[in-house]
């Protein structure tokens, strides 16, 4: 989910930014047939929607990562088995 997020973010911005200097991306020359303001209204929206997918990922990754961390540390797991068989 991180990455399709980074993708629609991106995809977003660029096109916000493109369209300030009269270039759009070609896949979302589309978003301009209502007008300037509903076409900035859908790339804020692909903006937002962009970024909240990247943070809740983010934040997902993150909470996952302690549990792991905490069970290695607390001796449930055996990394290395001991060579004394």
């Amino acid at each position: 989910m991180k990455y399709p997020g980074w993708i629609i973010f991106l995809l977003g911005a660029c096109s916000f930014l493109l369209n300030q200097v009269d270039h759009e991306i070609a896949s979302l020359m589309w978003v301009d047939h209502w007008g300037t303001g509903i076409g900035n209204g859908i790339r804020a929206v692909f903006v937002i929607v962009g970024g909240t997918m990247v943070f809740l990922a983010h934040r997902k990754q993150k909470a996952a990562s302690p549990a792991v961390k905490s069970a290695a540390q607390d001796g449930d797991m055996d990394p290395v088995p001991s060579a004394e068989g």
